[in-house]
Formats: structure tokens, C-alpha cells, sequence
């Protein structure tokens, strides 16, 4: 794993079979090497990262998320049991405002979708934040 590219140790762990598998090896490469720990954390969805940041330990789950740079999301996210829809929902949602033009939705589409590289809805909401709307695509 160490030797991997974070963001392809990070799909590695998130697509093993055996969940306490993936958190067993994550647990060994923080302690081992803290630094790939959190790059691999980093790299993966907050949902993701919940997912397996949440069968640790609480002390290696502390330790872990002290590096983390997206420690906010994943610890709100760690609030729900993971078998609810809240332990199963992500954070990261990409929106548009009603209000906007074509040419500002685009430009702000674009922009979210730097943090945001992997998504198929955007929500269309109201200037106080409402949710108005949701466009599904298959492939932006």
C-alpha cells in the first residue's frame, strides 16, 4: 500500500471485499506510516473515508483524523450509524443557484467540480439555500 499512489491505495481499500480487512490495513499503515495514512484519507470520498476511518479504534480514529485535512466532514459523518441513510450519505454535493445565468451555473460547475471530481447530480436551489430541484446525469 505504501508503495502505491494514495489516491490508488485509497480505491484498493474502499473496493476490498472484507470491510475489517480494509480497516486492519489502514490501522497498520497509520501506525507504521501516518503520513500515507492520512494521503490515502484524503484522497477518497468523505463517505468513503468515513466508512473506513470508522472501524478504528476511537484513539487510532483520533489520531488519524488529527492529519486529515477534510476532518470536519468525515467526523460529522461518523455521528451515524453507518447502516442509516445519514452513515450512508456523503457531504460533498454540487448546487447551482436558480438565480444564475447559464454562463455563471457553468462556471460554478466548474468550479465545484475541482473539489468535487466524481458526481452525477446537481441540486438547483434557491438563494436561501432551499432545494428546488435535481438534475441526474449519466456523464457530464
Amino acid at each position: 500500500m505504501k508503495a502505491l499512489p494514495a489516491k490508488v491505495s485509497g480505491a484498493a481499500l474502499v473496493e476490498m471485499p472484507d470491510e475489517h480487512q480494509a480497516e486492519e490495513t489502514l490501522e497498520l499503515l497509520a501506525e507504521d506510516s501516518p503520513d500515507a495514512a492520512r494521503d490515502i484519507v484524503d484522497e477518497l470520498a468523505d463517505d468513503e473515508a468515513a466508512d473506513l476511518v470508522g472501524g478504528l479504534d476511537p484513539a487510532d480514529q483520533e489520531r488519524l483524523l488529527a492529519a486529515v485535512e477534510d476532518r470536519e466532514e468525515i467526523e460529522e459523518l461518523l455521528r451515524y450509524d453507518p447502516e442509516t441513510a445519514g452513515g450512508l450519505m456523503t457531504a460533498a454535493v454540487v448546487t447551482v443557484r436558480a438565480s444564475d445565468t447559464a454562463g455563471d451555473a457553468i462556471e460554478s460547475l466548474r468550479r465545484q467540480a475541482e473539489e468535487i471530481e466524481d458526481f452525477s447530480q446537481v441540486y438547483v436551489v434557491d438563494d436561501d439555500d432551499h432545494l428546488l430541484g435535481c438534475f441526474q446525469s449519466r456523464g457530464w
